[in-house]
């Protein structure tokens, strides 16, 4: 069944399902779909990612990627001249049908999309998502800041689709990379997408952590 919301279209911007995310609105377009949203019962719209070239149509319609994340809004603050600071929240994947508005902002027609399980591979799932989740915890330990998070993930959410996309969305940073595993619907796909860029991450840190034992001995 399909379903008509705003979507938002921000550039280098990719939210997850089951993620949040903090945006400062002030465009006046984007102004005005707030207003819209805050008088719906469903307080909802959607994130999209702005394809490349966009510079050329930004204030029109700018092509975007048709897998986006609708979400909720958690937390609201309109400011007196009408800007917004708000928290979202990511619900699910949703692919764009149709585009039925494009002024004052953009509303596009979808459906939701569901993660494609195969129940006669759960045990290879599984290991993948086990194999992911040691990674993550290897990269969080690593990194500058700690992503308390990412400690525990098989144990906190138990489920490979949330582990994987909670795990894209604190460690994969190009935006084409986390679009890539946002679109993935077969989930062994999607795990092994994401292990991909995380092992990058921990050799990119174990590079500079030796580059830095390194230059200290000298």
């Amino acid at each position: 069944m399909s379903f008509q919301i705003p979507f938002f279209p921000l550039p280098d911007v990719v939210l997850f399902p089951r993620t949040v995310l903090s945006l400062h609105v002030f465009e006046p377009r984007y102004r005005s779909m707030m207003d819209y949203v805050m008088r719906q019962e469903h307080k909802v719209f959607a994130v999209a990612h702005l394809r490349d070239g966009y510079e050329e149509d930004y204030f029109g319609a700018p092509p975007v990627f048709k897998m986006m994340t609708p979400a909720r809004l958690l937390f609201v603050d309109q400011l007196k001249d009408g800007r917004w600071n708000i928290l979202l929240e990511g619900i699910t994947r949703a692919q764009l049908l149709e585009e039925v508005q494009v002024e004052p902002f953009r509303i596009g027609r979808m459906e939701q999309v569901i993660d494609e399980v195969d129940p006669d591979r759960r045990p290879e799932t599984e290991a993948l998502m086990f194999k992911l989740a040691e990674f993550a915890e290897r990269a969080a330990a690593m990194a500058p800041t700690e992503i308390r998070n990412l400690r525990n993930l098989v144990n906190v959410h138990q489920h490979p689709s949330i582990v994987c996309d909670v795990v894209a969305a604190q460690l994969v940073t190009d935006p084409y990379a986390r679009q890539s595993i946002l679109e993935e619907r077969d989930i062994i796909r999607r795990l092994r997408l994401t292990s991909i860029q995380v092992q990058h991450l921990i050799d990119d840190l174990e590079r500079k952590e030796t580059g830095s034992d390194m230059t200290s001995k000298d």
